[in-house]
């Protein structure tokens, strides 16, 4: 699929257009380039699930974590691309916490619902970050990769979930100062979840950008605590 024709799949997202609006750094469309062509690769992002192991979903979700990882670490500070990677990794941090050791070590998960639930969004938040690097970087994605971009609605319109991470992207860095209480931003620079919410002090009434991983369950929780407003 071209990345012109996945501009349909972008409706009611703010999204620079490659050639259009903006050209981006050679090297950023390098990066960008390689990380779609490793994720084609990727079976764990659109093989029929009937066909997914559990423990080599994991495995193969490390590698990406692995992977964007090393991207990551080679970019420019204010490269506009390290929203969406960030998005991406986030995405497989999820799945990962998601899983807390269960998916490859209990005969038959394959077909309990919430490694099912994981994967379906696992697959959903990284072809949603994939669109919009296809659409921003001006990349043509293979069709078994495009099995996971969005859909646009009938009437052209899709709608984008508070914290999903193609929203995030274009939110404020966690390391900003929030504007309001409850305001969203992007992943945690900590832990990697996916989203941020601004918080209040107690006893400045300071906001602060803080992780929105659960405090409870498996996910144990994360501590970070952004730029406080004056």
């Amino acid at each position: 699929m071209t990345f012109k024709e996945i501009i349909s799949r972008l409706n009611g997202v703010s999204c620079p257009v490659f050639g259009v609006s903006w050209t981006p750094p050679v090297p950023d469309v390098q990066v960008a380039r390689r990380v779609i062509r490793f994720l084609e690769d990727r079976r764990i992002l659109y093989n029929d699930f009937a066909w997914e192991e559990p423990s080599h979903c994991v495995q193969s979700a490390l590698e990406i974590r692995r992977v964007l990882t090393t991207e990551l670490g080679n970019l420019k500070d204010g490269s506009e691309l390290v929203a969406p990677l960030r998005a991406i990794r986030a995405a497989t941090r999820k799945f990962l916490d998601a899983s807390h050791g269960d998916f490859g070590t209990r005969r038959g998960i394959a077909h309990d619902f919430g490694f099912f639930a994981a994967l379906g969004e696992l697959r959903a938040s990284i072809g949603s970050s994939v669109a919009m690097l296809a659409v921003q970087y001006g990349i043509d994605v293979e069709d078994e990769l495009a099995k996971t971009l969005p859909v646009a609605d009938s009437d052209g319109g899709k709608t984008i979930e508070a914290g999903h991470p193609i929203a995030t992207a274009r939110l404020k860095d966690p390391m900003e100062q929030p504007s309001y209480r409850g305001e969203k931003a992007g992943p945690c620079p900590n832990c990697d979840w996916p989203e941020t919410v601004a918080r209040q002090s107690r006893t400045t009434k300071e906001l602060y950008f803080g992780c929105a991983r659960p405090k409870r369950g498996p996910a144990e929780g994360c501590n970070f605590k952004g730029r406080r407003s004056h």
